[in-house]
């Protein structure tokens, strides 16, 4: 009989041992999305004031770029590339709400294997937020766009929050002051780390896709009265003990683009519809707030990073850390995104294999396009032929040197600052962007724009050297490097030819 119940066991055990080794033969993807947050806004970026430990503890296991490029500096267009790897005017959703088309697959869409379960939580903004277009197998947003009335499928936080005794404080749901105002348990990104690792637990079995998307560090500044929101974290870092952008107090460049000289009119006049500041010490007041709620995601990163060891599903999950775009926050005394300058299009990227145990830097220009055919190739999984971007997995496992492509940024833009509203409401304002591996970096618009900057010499954009005659050369290569990207990519924007044909008959309206 013992013998029988020792043979029993030894089977059981085998059994176990097999599908554990299915198990691990799937690789498990885990990323990390921010909103709005600027690239030095951790240690391995060269903050040593901003408190990250957990952020900090992962880069030292990581694949760390230091020149990582979004493909659009707002967010719906950035987060359509990072998830179906196409270039804006290529996926479509090329503004802010445009929904993301439903024929276009995303990464998860794109694992073709059975067995994988994919998860989003947090903040979507592609369209149809309540069900994330039925793209994965769960999926909870924390987010209220184009919501009208909180209806009989409120969101998971709205349901939350309501269970705990908080009661909306708009006909949609809560709002993002008052889920701000929240003791730490209550605030987004800890409901975030709390779903983030009960789909860990569910899904421990199985091999996964899983992104938590953070509203914050954005959340600190929303609305059309007041300073910036306050914060769980409110209190963490001492305004005046934090430093101003040298560029806050210089002139701008009378050279560089309408959108930018705008910007800055309106926000020194107090027409933007968010509450960012004017003076030196509102900015440094919305400094310390953005600061806390970066840090109020570092370890809510941190807990979900915890329970991922403990399960023991660490050594066999990639992990991503990154952002949709950045954020001005005062240099060239601007806020907000979507303007060309470094702070706003470049991005804090970690991507940590399984196995990693330093920091390996990444130094060359890269581009978001190239996540999804990465991530796919790191999956094992084959790349779908319609993508545009390229993989890093030959580099990131030491099987290549990274190449010298160049990046480019799209703008697709109608702007809403009131300086420029009358025109810039009636004419979407394009802009493409090529930083190259030399840190030559070309801006054209399609009204005959242009911005050139050295980085190596001028890393924060004060000398435009477009107008420079000595420089025109250069000019001329960027240029035709720009229209070769075009091409490549079918992206139509005629940028700056202001010398077209004029057609021989007159244009009739339709």
């Amino acid at each position: 009989m013992r013998s029988r119940w020792f043979a029993l066991a030894l089977l059981l055990t085998a059994a176990v041992q097999v599908s554990s080794a299915q198990t691990r033969r799937h690789k498990n993807l885990l990323i990390f999305l921010t909103d709005q947050q600027r690239i030095d806004t951790m240690k391995a970026y060269g903050n040593s004031k901003i408190h990250t430990p957990n952020l900090d503890a992962l880069a030292g296991r990581s694949f760390v770029f230091d020149s990582f490029y979004v493909a659009q500096p707002v967010c719906t267009p950035s987060r359509g590339t990072l998830l179906a790897g196409l270039y804006p005017h290529t996926h479509g959703s090329w503004e802010n709400n445009i929904p993301l088309d439903r024929k276009i697959p995303i990464l998860n869409q794109m694992v073709k294997d059975p067995e994988y379960v994919s998860g989003f939580f947090g903040k979507w903004h592609l369209g149809d937020e309540l069900s994330g277009q039925g793209r994965f197998t769960e999926f909870d947003t924390t987010e209220l766009y184009g919501l009208t009335s909180s209806g009989s499928t409120p969101t998971g936080y709205h349901r939350f929050l309501v269970e705990r005794g908080v009661k909306p404080d708009t006909p949609a749901g809560h709002s993002r002051d008052l889920a701000n105002r929240l003791p730490k348990e209550l605030s987004k990104p800890a409901y975030l780390a709390k779903v983030g690792a009960e789909f860990l637990e569910r899904h421990r079995t199985e091999p996964f896709i899983l992104y938590l998307s953070f509203l914050e560090p954005h959340a600190f500044a929303d609305h059309d009265w007041g300073p910036p929101f306050k914060n769980v974290n409110d209190d963490l870092y001492r305004p005046e003990e934090l430093d101003v952008p040298a560029t806050f107090f210089e002139e701008m460049d009378p050279t560089v683009s309408y959108q930018k000289r705008m910007w800055r009119v309106s926000l020194q006049r107090g027409e933007f519809p968010i509450a960012y500041p004017q003076t030196v010490s509102e900015f440094k007041q919305a400094k310390a707030r953005y600061w806390g709620l970066v840090t109020l995601v570092d370890e809510m990163v941190g807990r979900v990073l915890t329970r991922l060891r403990e399960l023991g599903l660490d050594d066999n999950t990639i992990v991503v850390f990154t952002s949709d775009h950045g954020e001005m926050m005062g240099d060239h005394r601007l806020m907000s995104k979507s303007v060309t300058y470094e702070e706003s299009i470049k991005v804090p990227l970690l991507i940590r294999l399984p196995g990693a145990t330093q920091t390996v830097r990444v130094t060359r220009p890269a581009t978001q396009v190239d996540i999804v055919p990465t991530l796919l190739e790191l999956l094992d999984q084959p790349r779908p032929a319609h993508l545009q971007g390229a993989s890093w997995a030959p580099h990131l496992r030491g099987r290549q040197s990274w190449s010298n492509r160049d990046v480019v940024v799209e703008s697709n833009f109608r702007g809403y600052a009131p300086a420029d509203r009358a025109w810039m409401e009636k004419h979407v304002y394009y802009q493409r962007t090529i930083i190259t591996h030399a840190l030559w970096k070309l801006t054209l618009s399609d009204v005959g724009e242009g911005e050139l900057y050295d980085l190596n010499s001028d890393p924060t954009e004060r000398r435009n050297l477009f107008v420079d005659s000595r420089h025109q050369a250069k000019i001329a290569e960027l240029r035709e490097r720009l229209r070769h990207w075009q091409k490549a990519t079918a992206d139509s924007v005629d940028l700056g030819n202001l010398n077209t044909q004029w057609p021989e008959e007159p244009r009739r309206a339709k």
